[in-house]
């Protein structure tokens, strides 16, 4: 009997990993005999498009990249711009965009199989640039904080810290090519420098910089200018009274002829958070001499621009951690400056602004506030009467996107360009945008990925040099492996109109 019983189990055992196995019954012996389909894998999808286009320019999606083992069947391409997806048995695509703006493109293939897979991109709409120039290509040396300025008669000045030394470049074409970088400010022994403005007025190049004393403390704002072009510079000389303060965050304009005007701020050396005013100063012989220094409200960071026959300066007042953006100017280049006027009106706290004027007299200033350093937001606000009044200050960018080092720029018709970047220091994940304006400051376009600039960009600084186009320079790589800090570059951007 357990003979028998033992029988009959191996038996079943055995039965039970036969069927398991696929042998007897009969759909199994169907599949056996090939009826059942083969291995079904989904296609690759893939494809090349452009990272930019202008407004209304033809584009191509190409998507003779995807594949799948029994063939593709069909390729269709939504564009994202709401217009009705588009779908062929051929892997290329021609669209035109008629608004400027971010766009994700989705690609989805279908094989022979029925089986589909997507893949999707995003172009920006709106600006192309130019490959980038490489202004310094100094590979072991540390390149940062460019500063670039647009003369009247079309030559572009670039200024940057190079290890220690204060550099300079020129490019007479537009910005195709460039000289090769020479020291505008060399390096001193016991003091560290940098450069913090720029200004031109044909062939005229204003320049200044910070030198902190790294011996003994303080420090002071020095200046030199070219009337080559920049071929060749003045010896450097003093701006600020040689004392036992801080003079730093200088700020330079002209009018477009020989009136300089330079702004800074002043702290107490010993207990720094204490302010001590900002200065101005004027020359009005091309930076030959310059008045005495004229004390004015605020503390330290100040800006400045100007006019034929104005200038136009802002400054910080108000408690730590509650700053206000102050605003004052002058007429018929006088050094007497207006009595204040607080056109942020914020409960945080603001900081970094840039005063600019266009052609039309209009007066826009730009500024970041937040409530702390990792809530930050870029404001903007205009004057259409000279100064006597300002608009309600409007966010252009919002703290989700986290931006930093900005710049602004005024055009010739009502424009104004503002850039920024997102991203996390030392990340090298940077991202540059570039909002503008085409009416006053009423409306600004959705922002655009900026061109040309790599993830690794940073900081970047835009002139505008008329008719849509743009020029932009920026620092990158930030940080590398290596400990490499960066190359300075520059592109030209076109817009749309």
């Amino acid at each position: 009997m357990i003979r028998i019983f033992l029988r009959c189990l191996l038996c079943s055992v055995l039965l039970a990993i036969t069927s398991a196995c696929g042998g007897g019954g009969g759909s199994d012996s169907q599949a056996s005999n090939g009826t059942v389909p083969g291995t079904q894998r989904p296609p690759t999808a893939d494809f090349t498009i452009p990272t930019h286009a202008l407004r209304g320019a033809e584009i191509s999606v190409d998507a003779s990249l995807s594949s799948d083992d029994s063939g593709i069947a069909t390729y269709s391409v939504d564009f994202g711009d709401a217009t009705p997806n588009v779908t062929q048995t051929i892997p290329v695509f021609s669209h035109n965009y008629n608004a400027s703006g971010n766009y994700s493109v989705l690609l989805t293939v279908i094989n022979n199989q029925g089986i589909s897979s997507s893949m999707a991109k995003i172009i920006t709409i709106g600006m192309v640039g130019s490959t980038p120039v490489n202004l310094s290509n100094t590979p072991s040396d540390i390149s940062q904080t460019p500063i670039i300025s647009l003369s009247s008669n079309g030559l572009i000045i670039v200024g940057w810290y190079e290890y220690g030394d204060i550099m300079v470049s020129r490019s007479t074409d537009g910005g195709s090519t460039f000289s090769s970088g020479s020291i505008l400010f060399p390096a001193q022994a016991g003091f560290r420098l940098g450069l913090t403005g720029i200004a031109t007025s044909g062939n005229n190049i204003h320049t200044v910089a910070t030198a902190f004393d790294s011996m003994y403390g303080g420090a002071e704002i020095i200046y030199a200018k070219s009337n080559n072009g920049g071929t060749t510079f003045a010896p450097s000389k003093y701006i600020s009274p040689y004392d036992s303060t801080n003079s730093t965050t200088a700020s330079i304009a002209t009018d477009g002829g020989n009136t300089v005007g330079i702004v800074w701020g002043d702290t107490n050396i010993v207990e720094y958070w204490k302010p001590g005013g900002n200065y101005l100063v004027k020359s009005f012989d091309g930076g030959s001499s310059f008045t005495a220094p004229v004390k004015f409200i605020g503390q330290n960071g100040s800006s400045i621009t100007m006019t034929t026959s104005d200038t136009y300066v802002t400054s910080l007042d108000g408690p730590s951690f509650n700053t206000q953006i102050m605003f004052m100017q002058s007429k018929n280049n006088s050094t007497a400056l207006s009595s204040p006027m607080n056109i942020s009106n914020t409960p945080l706290q603001a900081w970094n602004q840039i005063v600019g004027v266009d052609p039309a007299g209009n007066i826009h200033i730009t500024w970041m506030e937040a409530s702390d350093n990792t809530n930050k937001r870029i404001m903007y606000t205009v004057s259409t009467d000279s100064g006597v009044t300002f608009k309600a200050p409007v966010i252009i960018v919002d703290p989700s996107q986290n931006p930093t080092c900005y710049s602004m720029v005024t055009g010739s018709t009502g424009q104004v360009f503002i850039s920024w970047v997102t991203g996390e220091l030392f990340s090298n994940n940077f991202r540059t945008f570039l909002t503008y304006t085409t009416n006053g400051g009423t409306s600004f376009i959705q922002a655009l990925k900026m061109p040309s600039v790599t993830n690794e960009g940073y900081c970047p600084k835009v002139i505008y040099r008329g008719a849509n186009q743009l020029g932009i320079t920026w620092t990158s790589p930030l940080w590398t492996p290596d400990n490499r800090r960066g190359d300075i570059y520059y592109s030209n951007i076109q817009v749309s109109p």
